[in-house]
């Protein structure tokens, strides 16, 4: 009997670890043995799939082909047209216009001189001393006023149209291919420019003929080719129909004179 009682304690003693042991596995299940180590992933390197560079390589390659059509197509619409076309100039080329405003314009009463030239596609345009009365714009294409009156003008004539006994003439000069809006053909195409154009050569040879100082610039000329004003800037809507009106007066002045 005393050796059972002695050996209770031990058992109890025993079963009351084993229970502790039981609880701290459930608790904490993956602990381990022995020192605590660190454990740190390595990182993974993304490796780049063969399919995406191969992906990326087609989709490069269409980029340049499109472009490349685009160019060619391009230049098959713009085959023909050319930006500067040779001119002849017959007669008096007039003085160069007055810088001063309100200064007396010295080419008055001068007759202008004859010009032969052609549209930036090769069709022929002229600018003759006689028939009805003119009014010669001179546009460039990297001109900021330029660009700012080409509109308007398109809409007053799609608006009302250019009178019947006038002759509206442009021309296309100082072209410059390192200089804003370049090329003035598609420039004024895209514009809606309807009036002749007259595509200056390099020399800019209808510019000096005229004594054009400026952009953009507008000469009236009277039904015997002689001037009658020269204007330079940008014209409001009044001021342009003001213009026609000038050329018309000068006919009529002209008719009452023979």
């Amino acid at each position: 009997m005393a050796s059972t009682r002695k050996s209770q304690p031990k058992q109890r003693r025993r079963s009351e670890d084993s229970r502790s042991k039981g609880a701290s596995k459930q608790a904490n299940p993956n602990a381990r043995s022995g020192p605590k180590q660190k454990w740190q992933r390595t990182p993974q390197r993304r490796r780049t799939s063969p399919v995406m560079v191969a992906a990326v390589a087609v989709v490069v390659v269409a980029g340049i082909a499109a472009i490349a059509v685009s160019m060619a197509a391009q230049r098959r619409e713009e085959a023909g047209i050319s930006q500067t076309r040779p001119v002849s100039v017959t007669g008096t080329s007039l003085p160069p216009m007055p810088g001063e405003a309100g200064a007396q314009d010295p080419a008055l009463g001068m007759e202008i001189p004859a010009i032969e030239g052609q549209s930036f596609d090769g069709t022929p345009v002229s600018i003759s001393p006689g028939g009805k009365p003119k009014v010669v714009i001179f546009l460039a294409h990297w001109c900021p006023h330029c660009q700012a009156e080409v509109p308007r003008l398109v809409q007053w004539i799609r608006e009302n149209g250019i009178p019947q006994e006038v002759e509206v003439v442009s021309v296309s000069t100082g072209v410059d291919a390192a200089r804003p809006n370049y090329p003035p053909s598609r420039w004024l195409e895209r514009e809606g420019w309807t009036v002749p154009v007259i595509a200056d050569d390099a020399k800019n040879s209808v510019f000096n003929a005229f004594g054009v100082q400026g952009y953009p610039t507008f000469v009236i000329v009277s039904a015997d080719g002689k001037v009658v004003r020269r204007l330079s800037g940008e014209l409001t809507k009044d001021q342009w129909e003001a213009v026609l009106s000038t050329a018309l007066m000068s006919s009529s002045e002209q008719a009452r004179q023979q």
